[in-house]
């Protein structure tokens, strides 16, 4: 399976570097990309989504196998220790920090809404998903 039709399933893909993407995850309600996509030298692809999505069921939401991760011919995998640069990782949790901001800024006048409410928690759960991939949780 090809990168191009993996991305081809998922909704508001953008390029974050050299064979790094972002996307909606397909798994959840999600409104902003949660979905980390990295291509390997070796053609494997990597998935994470920092709202703690399992990749499986990333993959059933668009129709996929774990075998449509891996390229056609298996060789000699190096393991990778860390999938996703620190840059990307500091660059989520920014974004979900803002949302934490504005959502402390509202409970300074008054309670959050549902909506509000939902959104806190998805910003949360993703800061704590980019900290699980740096390994620091």
């Amino acid at each position: 399976m090809s990168l191009e039709t993996i991305i081809d399933r998922l909704e508001r893909v953008k390029s974050t570097g050299r064979d790094c993407y972002k996307a909606c995850c397909p798994a959840h309600a999600d409104k902003s990309p949660s979905l980390a996509i990295r291509v390997l030298d070796d053609g494997r692809i990597l998935m994470k989504c920092m709202a703690e999505c399992s990749t499986k069921s990333v993959l059933d939401a668009i129709g996929l196998e774990m075998t449509d991760l891996f390229p056609e011919k298996l060789g000699e995998f190096k393991p990778e220790k860390k999938p996703f640069s620190a840059n990307q990782l500091l660059q989520l949790i920014a974004a979900e920090a803002t949302t934490v901001m504005m959502c402390g800024s509202t409970l300074a006048t008054h309670p959050l809404n549902d909506a509000d409410r939902a959104q806190l928690l998805t910003a949360v759960a993703r800061i704590n998903g980019a900290l699980h991939a740096a390994g620091l949780v």
